[in-house]
């Protein structure tokens, strides 16, 4: 019993121990792990489960550990590493030997470390350096001679490596040097070991090669297209500091240290490094010049990013006056050919900053009008900026040929020059041409305003439906094409890219199945609109929108259409007039010279507002008809007609005497009538006694004043009777109701009534006459 009790406990013990053991080498492990945003928060027993797989499985040899920083996530795994993502930028590694159990006494035999998820020449020097290194040349067990072939092939990789490292950041030239512990090179050691020479020749010629890259031409180094002169500059600047850098590279201790060593040997490297030790110092100060003159540019380069594209032809001269200093105390922009380039590359400039000041967004979506003025004005610089060059390169030449100056001359109207700016003004051609489209197949062409007249009338017939679903494909396709080009992959204004041309052919191609499908949509809609006011609005509204030649061929044969129309109309007018002007269609309250007259008149004023449509829709087309003429005889006919009348109604004030007038007004109001009232002895009804003559002068006066015309007035005669005509009016409508009511009374009068009424009747006779 005693025994199995003893046997409990130190079980207990040692499973107290092992825990001990894994929560060490845990905290081992989390104290190691480098990688980006790790937490020790963030580690949970599923984690420390996969940690026991690796310590204690022998056939497991690597474990790796990263944070998922979009999810906020631990990633642990064994034996493979985890996949890269965006999330993931690096992942830290554990390696144990194939077959062995980590325990805590053995945790330190561990290789780990931290790698980039996604390797560059950065990441990969860094591994080589800080993993692989340490761990195989500082190997106790390596021979000599093994040690030195390896470290000979690692130089000439670390050299190259080092260099596509430093071209990967952008820095300068960095010449490789290795430790001075591994080339060997010491006093006590024979200077003529021929490994330590073949290993520092290597590292030598690895120099010189890069020198040499360093002092490669610049046409060699930068592309020289579509580059500005501030690119040029920075290019200069880090040239000099490239080269700069190099030489006092070549005078530091290591460097002379390893020279020193190869002219012992008589090394025929040497003197190839001397030349170019020579020629970089050379080179350092033309850089340096090359940038004293081109920071003359800087300002007009800072100012012209600062204006707006019709303001930029203000500093045009500036440029050309600094480029034209250069050209006369710079060396390196003395020739004909680099000062050519030097303008080209204002060229450059000009083009960019114009592209930067146009909107895309307004050019496929937005306000087409100021996308269109943008366009033209960056044109228009353009322009503006060849004839400014073209006059300075006249002055420049007189100046030479005056004073004999051994300055090239510059060429005019050089094509090389403005082979960009050409370029960008043909891509800004095309964009208003997108912008001109986007006027026509989006902004007029829509149902709302093509069948949709002034007065709200919409065209009918059964069609109808049949030109709106037309009108929405249309709209469709072209938004369709317009969504493609802006989602085109790479930047429409950079002339450079030559896929446009096939982009813009297409976009070419379907409009032009575009414009078919409206040129029939026009002919049908014009087909089905018998209305000549309609068709007028709705050619106008076509016509405003016309820019392409076939579509303006096909406007100009509607407007012909639309004349024909009109025509009809005019002849309807006509056969109307003459049916009816014997007899006018006159209703009971119009009077007998001003109601034709009216009638005449308002068909007169239909005609003149067709009219003015038809113009209106047709203002920039000219004809050879004679409907102009029709039109004009047949509104002189109407007007003679609505002359004719007026003087027949003047005819009948020729014995018309002007006193007459008060003795008409003096007459009594109201009368009796010569019948007596059916059953009524004794009583009459009244009739009203208004001169019926005095009310048919006064209608016609109000029917000839309607017409709104100065010339049928009311004559001189009834002049002041008319302005009362409201008056005389009223009243007459007044003693018409009196009238009605008292013949109604004396109809419905029973006995008692009659007898009072017959009474007060006999007393009231004196009222009337």
């Amino acid at each position: 019993m005693m025994i199995e009790e003893h046997d409990d406990l130190t079980q207990k013990m040692e499973g107290r121990t092992q825990e001990n053991d894994e929560h060490k080498i845990l905290e081992w492990i989390k104290c190691r792990i480098k990688a980006t945003k790790f937490d020790a928060s963030l580690w949970c027993e599923e984690h420390s489960k996969i940690l026991r797989e690796f310590l204690l499985q022998p056939s497991t040899f690597s474990f790796f550990v990263t944070v998922d920083q979009t999810l906020n996530e631990l990633i642990v795994c064994c034996r493979t590493p985890p996949k890269p993502s965006t999330g993931r930028i690096d992942v830290t590694y554990f390696v144990k030997a194939e077959g062995h159990i980590i325990t805590h006494t053995s945790v330190d035999k561990i290789i780990y470390g931290t790698i980039a998820m996604r390797q560059n020449a950065s990441s990969v020097l860094k591994i080589m350096e800080t993993v692989l290194y340490p761990n195989i040349f500082h190997y106790d067990k390596w021979n000599k001679s093994s040690k030195q072939e390896l470290l000979g092939l690692y130089h000439r990789f670390m050299a190259s490596l080092t260099e596509s490292a430093n071209e990967e950041c952008g820095k300068t030239t960095k010449l490789y040097l290795p430790l001075r512990d591994d080339i060997f090179i010491d006093d006590d050691i024979a200077p003529h070991d021929k490994n330590v020479i073949q290993n520092l020749e290597a590292i030598v010629i690895h120099w010189i090669r890069q020198i040499k890259e360093a002092l490669t031409s610049p046409e060699h180094s930068i592309s020289l297209d579509f580059h500005g002169p501030m690119e040029e500059l920075q290019f200069w600047e880090d040239r000099a500091k490239d080269l700069d850098g190099i030489s006092k590279q070549l005078q530091d201790a290591e460097v002379t240290h390893i020279l020193n060593y190869l002219k012992t040997t008589n090394s025929k490297y040497l003197k190839t490094l001397e030349h170019l030790t020579m020629a970089l110092s050379e080179g350092a100060r033309e850089a340096a010049k090359n940038v004293k003159f081109l920071k003359l540019l800087q300002n007009p380069c800072d100012q012209l990013s600062s204006l707006d594209v019709a303001e930029m032809p203000s500093v045009m001269m500036c440029f050309l006056n600094c480029v034209r200093l250069i050209h006369l105390h710079s060396t390196n922009y003395g020739t004909t050919e680099r000062i050519t380039d030097l303008i080209r590359r204002v060229s450059s400039e000009i083009v960019e900053n114009c592209s930067n000041k146009i909107s895309l967004d307004d050019i496929f979506y937005g306000d087409h009008s100021k996308a269109k003025t943008s366009l033209h004005n960056c044109i228009k610089c353009g322009n503006i900026w060849k004839q400014t060059y073209d006059r300075m390169a006249v002055t420049v030449n007189k100046h030479k040929e005056r004073n004999g100056s051994a300055v090239e001359y510059w060429k005019l109207s050089d094509p090389s020059i403005f082979a960009e700016i050409d370029a960008f003004a043909q891509r800004c051609d095309d964009l208003i041409e997108i912008c001109d489209n986007r006027f026509q197949f989006l902004q007029l062409l829509c149902p709302r305003v093509l069948l949709q007249s002034r007065e709200g009338r919409m065209v009918g017939g059964v069609n109808g439906h049949v030109i709106e679903n037309s009108i929405t494909l249309i709209q469709d396709g072209f938004k369709n094409q317009i969504e493609r080009l802006r989602k085109l992959d790479y930047f429409i204004l950079d002339v450079r890219e030559s896929r446009w041309y096939a982009d813009y052919s297409s976009f070419k191609y379907a409009v032009k199945d575009l414009e078919t499908i409206v040129i029939e949509t026009i002919n049908r809609t014009f087909e089905e609109i018998q209305a000549v006011e309609v068709a007028a609005h709705f050619l106008q509204c076509v016509n405003k929108s016309a820019h392409r030649a076939a579509i303006k061929s096909c406007v100009e044969k509607k407007a012909l259409e639309l004349r024909v129309l009109f025509l009809k109309e005019c002849q309807k007018t006509r056969r109307q007039f003459d049916d009816f002007h014997q007899l006018p269609p006159l209703r009971m309250n119009e009077p007998l010279y001003a109601g034709p007259a009216l009638w005449i008149a308002a068909l007169s004023a239909n005609l003149e507002r067709t009219w003015m449509e038809v113009c209106d829709a047709t203002n920039d087309s000219t004809f050879d008809d004679n409907i102009e003429a029709v039109y004009c005889e047949l509104q002189e006919a109407l007007l003679t007609f609505q002359t004719q009348k007026y003087e027949d109604w003047l005819e009948t004030f020729s014995n018309f005497d002007s006193s007459q007038l008060q003795l008409r007004l003096e007459l009594p109001i109201l009368r009796k009538s010569e019948k007596a009232t059916e059953g009524r002895i004794n009583i009459r009804k009244i009739e009203s006694n208004f001169d019926n003559d005095l009310l048919s002068i006064l209608s016609e006066s109000s029917f000839w004043e309607k017409m709104d015309n100065d010339m049928f007035i009311a004559p001189i005669q009834i002049l002041g009777l008319a302005h009362q005509k409201e008056n005389f009016f009223a009243m007459n409508e007044h003693i018409n109701i009196v009238v009605r009511a008292y013949n109604d009374l004396i109809c419905d009068l029973n006995g008692t009534e009659y007898v009072y009424l017959v009474q007060l009747w006999v007393h009231s006779t004196a009222v009337f006459t």
